[in-house]
């Protein structure tokens, strides 16, 4: 009799700590839980703003030939408060520990699968991106080169550590703009080695992003001749080699 009560006493101790041990992990659960339902519910939020501003805008992209161009504005409440505000751009997925969360709550989720995302990242990627295939867009210099002739025009959110180290950075991409004849307005890293204001428009806030846009499109074909003219003038071979050449020599 006594060896079955001890028995019983040992299998009742296991149970006593299996649940110990089930509740932990509906805490860790409930935890986790509750931070994807703010990330979520932070997504849902930031998305659903982003679309009544773009609904308001009624933004059409002009075509490839610039016959046409973009028509409208952001309006509504709050407008003043979001023009003004100095744009930036993280390079933020989320840390693992978040990812691996909010992909816990989807069954056959990954954590490779969450996007994290936060400031104007966020927005750009919900209002202004639209990712395509890779290997359609850019597998060879001929399909890059189909794909920006096929784009309106370039619009660019720079990383903080140029704009605020007043690099004067421009990415190369934007150079490819140009050269095809396509403007760029981007934000301003203090560019001084290359003119702005017509084919190239740079800005600080959304209020003069929105204010470049709006030029662009008033004018689109003469920004469109400005911008060739730029590439021609700054970045053409002969001009960029030239002048390495005379550095290095």
């Amino acid at each position: 009799m006594g060896s079955l009560l001890e028995e019983l006493a040992r299998r009742e101790a296991a149970a006593r700590k299996r649940i110990e041990e089930i509740r932990e992990q509906i805490e860790r659960l409930q935890g986790g839980l509750a931070a994807g339902e703010q990330v979520l519910s932070r997504l849902v939020v930031t998305r659903e703003t982003v679309q009544e501003i773009l609904d308001e805008a009624a933004i059409e992209r002009p075509p490839a030939d610039g016959d046409a161009g973009i028509a409208g504005g952001l309006g509504g409440a709050g407008e003043a408060e979001v023009l003004d505000v100095r744009l930036g751009c993280s390079q933020s997925n989320g840390t693992d520990e978040l990812r691996a969360r909010v992909a816990a709550l989807y069954p056959g989720a990954l954590p490779a699968n969450v996007e994290g995302t936060s400031g104007s990242a966020e927005a750009n990627f919900v209002a202004c991106w639209r990712l395509v295939a890779p290997g359609a867009a850019a597998s060879d210099p001929a399909s890059f080169r189909d794909y920006v002739t096929g784009s309106g025009a370039e619009f660019t959110v720079a990383q903080e550590s140029y704009t605020e180290t007043r690099s004067g950075w421009l990415s190369d991409r934007t150079t490819r703009y140009l050269a095809a004849g396509r403007p760029a307005l981007v934000q301003d890293t203090g560019q001084r080695s290359v003119p702005t204001g017509e084919g190239l428009l740079t800005f600080r806030t959304p209020h003069e992003a929105r204010r470049g846009a709006r030029a662009l499109v008033g004018d689109y074909n003469r920004h469109c001749r400005a911008a060739r003219a730029l590439a021609h003038a700054y970045f053409d071979s002969d001009t960029v080699l030239g002048s390495l050449l005379e550095d290095v020599l």
